[in-house]
């Protein structure tokens, strides 16, 4: 029995049944690795539960973090995941919310700004008007961008709540649990 194999045989006590590998299934993996030029990457896969799997491995890839705790392999970063605190999948939508309701249900809207009488609005509040903007302050004509307004940016409105803010805070929801 060489070196290695006593290392393995004296960690199987140590770890958890999901992690038994014999001898045979550990050298298989490693000699894997090896004609794969030595070095794995993991591939998106949305299917697998954390987003990404080892391609070829299958259950093998549960011992990955064994072998590499006991020296044969080096672990690198690849990615950060995130995963649902309920479930732990990686389904998650990220999405822009109201500050008041919290419903995602959000217009966005163009802010303009008339530089003859200094008033900032939403685009929706300067009626148009023979293909020019009428500015709801002063009544003038809008008709040359840079010269007599400008875009300042874009502001969202909730159509539940019909609150205006410019910067909606993000939120997480796990598409699997809710």
């Amino acid at each position: 029995m060489t070196r290695s194999e006593n290392r393995l045989e004296s960690m199987a006590a140590l770890r958890p049944a999901a992690d038994i590998m014999t001898n045979d299934e550990a050298i298989q993996l490693l000699r894997r690795i090896s004609e794969a030029g030595g070095m794995m990457s993991p591939d998106a896969a949305p299917h697998a539960k954390s987003g990404y799997e080892f391609s070829g491995l299958g259950p093998e890839e549960q011992h990955l973090g064994f072998l590499a705790n006991l020296g044969y392999l080096e672990e690198r970063f690849f990615d950060r995941v995130t995963l649902c605190p309920r479930c732990l999948c990686h389904h998650i939508n990220l999405r822009e919310v109201c500050p008041s309701c919290r419903k995602p249900n959000l217009a966005e809207e163009l802010m303009l700004h008339h530089f003859r009488c200094g008033y900032v609005g939403r685009m929706s509040e300067f009626a148009a008007k023979d293909e020019a903007l009428v500015c709801p302050k002063c009544t003038g004509h809008l008709r040359h961008l840079g010269t007599e307004y400008d875009r300042m940016g874009k502001t969202f409105r909730c159509k539940e709540c019909a609150l205006v803010f410019q910067d909606p805070p993000v939120e997480a929801l796990c598409l699997s649990c809710g």
